[in-house]
């Protein structure tokens, strides 16, 4: 049978097609798994560190009240912004 080889040129080794989709797997959730312990350890400094509401959750506590009181077309258009808004 004629499988596909990858040469690995820091090892000098090399590898079938299966042990280097698994290798490249494995190097992916790595990866994926420090990015997200990271993100996890930025979010937790920024919630210990700030106690009061930032930005504009204040406005945002009555629209989340109705929508989850069941009045979902309830809209407040004073605090709503409509998507297009910010396009140029």
């Amino acid at each position: 049978m004629n499988e596909i080889k990858y040469f690995d040129k820091t090892k000098n080794k090399i590898f079938t097609r299966h042990q280097y989709q698994k290798m490249s797997n494995l190097i992916l959730i790595f990866a994926s798994l420090i990015y997200f312990q990271i993100n996890y350890l930025i979010l937790n400094l920024i919630d210990d560190t700030v106690f009061k509401p930032y930005m504009d959750e204040i406005f945002h506590v009555p629209q989340a009240q109705e929508y989850c009181s069941g009045n979902y077309n309830e809209v407040n258009r004073e605090y709503f912004i409509f998507n297009f808004v910010f396009i140029k």
